[in-house]
């Protein structure tokens, strides 16, 4: 595992050019995600509430989560967790190239 804000970052959603991956609706309230996308968005800083993020994380637009990239919409955030089998980490470039808004580890 990379460490570092760097490292964290490219696990928080970011890619290469540390730019968010998904959407971001820069701290609009909620009625105003609603209204701007037709859907129920939430902020990633909604789902994980008391972590640190990097700066600008937060305000990637979530349309759900999702633990299975075979299944993940685009816009959906996808959290990777131990499998019974293999690491959701394996998955992360499939949920990617899916739409994931944002991925999350477990660590």
């Amino acid at each position: 595992m990379k460490a570092g804000p760097d490292a964290m970052k490219s696990e928080i959603g970011y890619n290469a050019v540390s730019e968010p991956v998904g959407r971001s609706f820069g701290g609009a309230g909620t009625q105003a995600r609603q209204e701007m996308s037709g859907k129920s968005v939430f902020l990633l800083s909604d789902l994980l509430s008391g972590t640190d993020l990097p700066p600008g994380a937060g305000d990637l637009a979530v349309l759900g989560i999702n633990a299975d990239s075979r299944g993940l919409r685009e816009g959906e955030a996808f959290f990777a967790l131990p499998g019974s089998r293999q690491h959701g980490n394996a998955f992360v470039a499939a949920a990617v190239k899916a739409g994931a808004s944002a991925v999350v580890p477990d660590h």
